[in-house]
């Protein structure tokens, strides 16, 4: 039997009103690549599962169920897909998202096949609600991170906490089989996608192309992390996931990466919340970035600094001013 040519991964929790969507965008895809599409559903609690087996029964040679009975946790589930993939080429879409055109697979493989020096391709994402409307400007704030503007996408880029585009939109050298992957899992419980392009950078840059191949769903009282981050102060469980991933890299690939800026503007981003909401637990953040960090004469300094210059320019100048480290 022929081997899927790419594996596309979707992990899935309580999506019911949008699995179906999700599913057709890919096993509608007109390409000339034999692929897979590996469906991990983590013990969902409403009829997602029964969606998936008649999809599955509509597309028996394109979508693989992974049907869970227990919970396992999301990047747990993502990595266990993962593990099953037999495609030279991974892509993913979360199951509440979908892909945008048909001949999305032909295009990115393709380009891929004629440029070996890059590990992937990531396209743009339209963002959309619930009822599948695209978000406007102030909606998307949250979600900036994602614009990307040049071509090459660089480990230099990722130690500025900067992304390629939404996990949706990249296409990628199977790195599953060049390594452990387990950091998928170990850096963090619930965040997953700037792992994957932390192990595809590992092969070398990814290109970043203009064309809009997918749509990712934003619900404000969602459970994926960036619906979180909006609702929640969560800059502490972000400082730890990036210590993970500096760590977890070297630990897994013998490989260094600097997140010591990223780690400083969310023990800032802590400061300038609790100066905004000076709650009980918006301070107990400060404290557990402040002990869980490496050198803390400087995150002491960087403390003074940031609540001086702040009061300053909000009480005297009434104007902001980012903080310089």
């Amino acid at each position: 039997m022929e081997k899927a040519k790419v594996s596309v991964l979707m992990v899935c929790y309580n999506q019911e009103p949008y699995i179906e969507k999700a599913i057709r965008s890919i096993a509608n895809q007109k390409t000339k690549y034999k692929f897979e599409l590996i469906v991990g559903d983590d013990a969902s609690k409403d009829s997602t599962q029964e969606i998936i087996r008649k999809m599955q029964e509509e597309f028996p040679d394109i979508v693989k169920p992974v049907l869970r009975e227990s919970n396992v946790g999301a990047n747990n589930n993502a990595f266990d897909i993962l593990s099953k993939a037999e495609g030279d080429y991974i892509a993913f879409c979360d199951g509440d998202d979908a892909w945008e055109i048909c001949d999305r697979l032909d295009r990115q493989v393709d380009f891929l096949e004629s440029h070996k020096e890059y590990s992937a391709i990531c396209g743009k994402t339209k963002v959309i609600d619930e009822n599948d409307n695209e978000l406007d400007e102030k909606s998307l704030k949250s979600v900036d991170f994602w614009t990307f503007e040049e071509k090459k996408f660089t480990v230099k880029d990722f130690e500025e906490w900067k992304m390629p585009g939404h996990i949706s939109a990249i296409l990628g050298r199977n790195f599953f089989k060049e390594g452990d992957c387990s950091l998928i899992y170990k850096a963090s419980d619930i965040v997953g996608d700037r792992t994957d392009v932390l192990l595809f950078l590992q092969s070398g840059p990814i290109y970043c192309d203009d064309e809009l191949v997918s749509y990712y769903r934003l619900k404000m009282q969602g459970e994926n992390f960036v619906s979180q981050y909006q609702n929640k102060n969560l800059r502490y469980e972000d400082y730890c996931f990036m210590d993970n991933l500096e760590k977890g890299l070297f630990e897994t690939r013998g490989r260094k990466i600097d997140l010591s800026g990223a780690k400083k503007q969310r023990f800032v981003g802590s400061i300038v919340v609790w100066m905004k909401d000076k709650s009980e637990r918006n301070r107990q953040i400060i404290e557990k970035i402040y002990e869980k960090a490496d050198n803390k004469p400087v995150y002491k300094k960087l403390y003074r600094k940031t609540v001086f210059t702040k009061n300053f320019y909000w009480k005297v100048l009434h104007k902001d001013k980012p903080i310089e480290f």
